[in-house]
């Protein structure tokens, strides 16, 4: 499932681009995509619009769930407006998703 959602969400059809700017844990450790996100979230404020955030923990490694914790501290990245939503995968691709 998390193949299908990658191949349909690469922008101009270019995986590298979504690794550079559309993830939490890139080599400039996520800033784009955080102030993507504020800038989405001061419209929702400002509109009185509501929306969920989604975001994936693919579970391909022990620390996943605080890399994201501290992406969203260091980021600063919340809204009274967003839900968080997050997805958990499976290591193994024969195991069902959470």
């Amino acid at each position: 499932m998390f193949d299908l959602f990658s191949y349909k969400y690469n922008p101009a059809g270019q995986p590298r681009l979504r690794e550079i700017f559309l993830k939490t844990n890139n080599f400039i450790g996520g800033r784009f995509f955080a102030e993507v996100l504020k800038e989405v979230f001061q419209g929702l404020e400002e509109s009185g619009c509501h929306a969920e955030l989604r975001l994936s923990v693919h579970s391909t490694c022990t620390n996943e769930w605080m890399n994201l914790v501290e992406w969203v501290q260091t980021h600063n990245v919340h809204s009274d407006n967003v839900r968080h939503i997050v997805r958990v995968g499976s290591s193994d691709a024969n195991q069902p998703a959470f």
